[in-house]
């Protein structure tokens, strides 16, 4: 069918242009989402318009579906495993490992694109010819290529059958009516019997969408429509290279523009490329330098994010977003503000993707391999449910870390459930060798024993039961999932498992889901009974492979909240209609960053390949003249954003230090029209709220401390308030008595149980290790060893006299020892001392009839404190000396 190429000058007089009628009636396919939304505000009697990415995915959903790359990703690693012998070298077989996930996608490419394996093995022959080297890894790659191109046994989908299906079937109105009702829907189609397909924003082409282009093109007529400025011909004419006749393309006419150039900023900065010998003038926007991207998002996104009410408002607040950087601010916001990006966030940003990500995790070379932190995300994502006793284990969260230095050797699962059932066993123990009364005091309970203050030894029993159902529950888990014995499995019999342990799983812990949730959860269970290769699958692929499935958006809708900067071309159309309070941020505008930056060939294939590839698959030099062309690009976009975007909608700004990079200047074209730079500083009370709303006091009511009050009235708790209020705070009024988690202090504790057990019993070094040695399996046998004699040459000064310091409560002054673990004596006795004498002092400052400040008072003291996870005004001791009364 015949192909046309026509421009136009002015984005917003359409109305006007010799095309308008055909424009109104036509099918229109844009470049990008942001165009589609650029021209449906501005032309809103256009009815028909979508992304070509959308039309694609409509056309070829099996293609474009996550289930089937996750089957190539599995196929491909399988094959990788069962033909290790084929690689040269061990380095070059784990450099194809590791990058299993990158050679999927580029064959993927090669497919959207129309290239055979046979048309690389013509080039590397084109290159031999012409004395260049092909590389090991490039002809392993084709080796790799040949075999799986048209799929590996069971394979449901190839990459063959996929480009061969694009270049032969024979598109029809009727495929476009059916792809257009379900992007559109539930908007009514009506499209033309014999259409005219628009194309807009096709500034450069990729060659995946020139092989569907060129299909289009074989059905319908087609009109390249351009935004082209003639008067700035030097810009613009980096659209030649990619809309020319070479290509199927009718070449861009040459039109003489009468326009003159006026005094803009945008005229301004376009005229000395133009002229080639001009000067910049100098503009007016200001752009703000933020500090980083905490500050970029608390100044912009959650000001300007829309809530509820907002929304239902007819004259709401819009903003859009564009930045050189968009995919990492957008993995930053997935990562770190989940909330803020709700259309774009995965599945891994919600509990049900974290547990079966981890679950997957778990089964390493046959065994059952579970680390604290996998245990830890498996009990806070709630999907972990015991249903004989009806508990949820994000219950029991919080006491996991009171076992986490416990079983901190801890390497499987049947060695944590070993650990937890002895250690049930030592609580019983001491609980019988140190009985409490039943309606025993926290006094008693905190002096109940040597043992008290460790984390662990302090745990109920009940509640440690439960961490043990929840572990061998895990271990039944991973038993349905995981074949006894086998490598493998097939890959829709195991997703068949996963999506059986979801349904039997769900309704217990659905009732815990929000609306969104609800609706994430429904839409896992329906995509993963899409699943249906029968090709094998390795256990030891599966991790990675299920976690990259999982990080997949759950919304197919291309709609981020932070849009590429190659995007901005949309914003052109926007400003036509807009009659409510709509800003523009560009981000981003960092020197290295604008002109845009060169982008990474594929690997394992050389640029040189690349273009040698090109010659014989002319479309895939579209990849190297874009990378060619990128100042140019820029420009041209830099044009546009100043020309068509109001400057008081216009907020332009860079982040100086962007994912931990160095110090960056603003852009080239910033500093070339010496626009005015700004760092931006927090209101001072976002400052309070925002960025050091963990550093304030704690501040409780009246009420709150005379509830708690009347249990402290022991000396031993006033001395922690003596030394930190804040500590104070966490251990008597956020529970009931303080415990040691950390192993560093409970070296200590255990130093001094060496050391109280030695003066008391009068053992020898090597009956101490042996009564002890079972308490503490954390710790290798020689470390305990060296602990305790170095405890024993230590002269123990503390008496075992016991004094009474409450009703029936009587306890020998070692208690200090275990109360400040790590400190000196001497500094521990001054804290008693300070606490009896400043008693009333104390009780008038809790008991004030004003809101008290529990103020942190930091130091070196923090080291030791059990809080130190928790308190925000932590002092680490790695840089402070020791204070001199410590």
């Amino acid at each position: 069918m015949p192909t046309l190429t026509r421009t136009y000058a002015n984005p917003h007089d359409w109305d006007n242009h010799p095309l308008r009628k055909h424009l109104e009636n036509g099918i229109h396919i844009c470049a990008s989402s942001n165009m589609r939304a650029g021209i449906s505000t501005a032309y809103q009697s256009y009815n028909n318009l979508c992304s070509i990415n959308a039309l694609m995915k409509e056309l070829y959903p099996t293609w474009n579906s996550s289930e089937l790359q996750l089957e190539q990703y599995l196929e491909l690693s399988r094959w990788l495993q069962e033909n290790k012998q084929l690689f040269p070298s061990e380095k070059l077989f784990d450099a194809f490992r590791s990058n299993t996930k990158g050679l999927v996608m580029l064959m993927r490419k090669l497919a959207e694109s129309g290239v055979k394996p046979k048309d690389l093995k013509d080039t590397f022959t084109d290159m031999d010819l012409r004395g260049q080297n092909v590389s090991e890894k490039e002809l392993m790659f084709f080796k790799i290529w040949t075999a799986v191109d048209n799929g590996t046994d069971g394979s449901s989908y190839s990459y063959a059958r996929y480009r061969y299906q694009l270049k032969k079937k024979q598109l029809t109105i009727n495929d476009l009516n059916n792809a257009f009702k379900s992007i559109q829907n539930p908007k009514p189609v009506s499209l033309p019997v014999d259409p005219i397909i628009f194309l807009h924003g096709f500034y450069f082409i990729t060659p995946e969408q020139q092989f569907f282009l060129e299909q289009l093109k074989k059905s319908f007529k087609v009109v390249m429509f351009l935004y082209y400025e003639p008067k700035y011909e030097r810009t613009f004419s980096f659209m030649r290279s990619f809309i020319q006749p070479k290509y199927g393309w009718e070449a861009i006419p040459y039109i003489k523009d009468s326009a003159a150039m006026t005094d803009n900023i945008s005229d301004l900065f376009l005229r000395v490329y133009e002229d080639g010998n001009g000067t910049f003038k100098k503009g007016t926007q200001e752009v703000l330098s933020y500090a980083n991207f905490f500050e970029f998002t608390q100044d912009v996104i959650y000001p300007n994010y829309p809530t509820e009410e907002e929304e239902r408002d007819s004259r709401h607040k819009e903003l859009d977003i564009y930045t050189p950087n968009a995919s990492e601010m957008n993995e930053l916001l997935i990562n770190h503000y989940p909330e803020l990006d709700q259309k774009n966030r995965n599945f891994l940003s919600y509990p049900v993707g974290r547990f079966f990500s981890t679950i997957h995790e778990i089964y390493q070379d046959g065994q059952y391999r579970l680390t604290y932190d996998q245990l830890h995300e498996l009990f806070t994502s709630g999907w972990l449910y015991n249903s004989e006793t009806r508990q949820n284990a994000r219950n029991y969260t919080h006491d996991l870390k009171d076992i986490e230095a416990f079983v901190d050797r801890a390497e499987t699962i049947d060695q944590w459930i070993t650990l937890c059932e002895n250690l049930k066993k030592q609580i019983l123990f001491i609980e019988k060798h140190f009985p409490l009364p039943v309606d025993a005091s926290r006094i008693q309970k905190s002096t109940r024993s040597p043992f008290t203050k460790n984390s662990h030894f302090s745990m109920e029993t009940d509640r440690l039961n439960h961490i043990i159902k929840f572990l061998v529950e895990i271990k039944d888990i991973c038993n349905e999932l995981f074949e006894s014995g086998q490598a493998g499995t097939k890959i829709n019999r195991h997703f068949k498992k996963l999506e059986s342990l979801m349904n039997k799983r769900i309704g217990h812990v659905q009732q815990d889901f929000n609306d969104v949730e609800q609706k994430l959860v429904e839409d896992l269970r329906t995509r993963l009974s899409y699943i249906q290769s029968d090709s094998d699958l390795l256990y030891s692929d599966l991790h990675e492979a299920v976690s990259l499935y999982l990080s997949g958006k759950f919304d197919a809708k291309d709609e981020k909240l932070i849009r590429p900067f190659m995007e901005i071309d949309g914003e052109a159309f926007k400003q036509r209609n807009l009659d409510y309070d709509y800003k523009v941020y560009v981000s981003g505008l960092d020197e290295h960053s604008l002109p845009l930056a060169a982008e990474a060939f594929h690997w394992p294939l050389q640029k040189d390949t690349w273009i040698a590839l090109g010659d014989r698959v002319p479309r895939i030099a579209y990849d190297y003249m874009r990378t060619d062309a990128k100042k140019y690009i820029s420009r041209y976009l830099f044009y546009i954003m100043l020309r068509f975007i109001p400057k008081e909608r216009l907020h332009l700004s860079w982040i100086r230090h962007f994912i931990g990079q160095d110090e960056r200047k603003s852009a080239l074209y910033i500093r070339q029209l010496e626009l005015p730079t700004i760092n931006y500083t927090p209101p001072i009370q976002e400052k309070m709220d925002v960025q050091n709303r963990l550093l304030t006091d704690v501040v409780y009511s009246q009420d709150e401390l005379e509830s708690g009050y009347k249990t402290l009235l022991y000396n031993d708790f006033f001395a922690e308030y003596v030394q930190c209020p804040k500590r104070f705070y966490y251990s008597y009024l956020m529970q009931e008595y303080p415990v040691f988690r950390s192993e560093y202090t409970q070296i200590f504790l255990f130093t001094e149980l060496i050391k109280i057990s030695a003066k008391a019993a009068k053992y020898d070094a090597n009956k101490l290790y042996n009564e002890l040695d079972g308490f503490f399996p954390q710790w290798i046998s020689v470390k305990k060893r060296l602990e305790a004699e170095n405890a024993l040459n230590y002269a123990y000064k503390r008496t075992l006299q016991q004094h009474q310091v409450d009703e029936n409560v009587y306890v020998s002054e070692i208690r200090k020892n275990f109360q400040f673990p790590g400190l000196k004596n001497e500094r521990r006795d001054t804290l008693y001392e300070q606490a009896v004498m400043q008693r009333h002092v104390i009780e008038e400052a809790l008991m004030a009839e004003q809101q008290v400040s529990l103020d942190a008072i930091s130091g070196f003291h923090c080291r030791f404190c059990p809080h130190n996870d928790l308190c925000p005004a932590v002092t680490y001791g790695i840089d402070l000396k020791e204070d001199t009364d410590d």
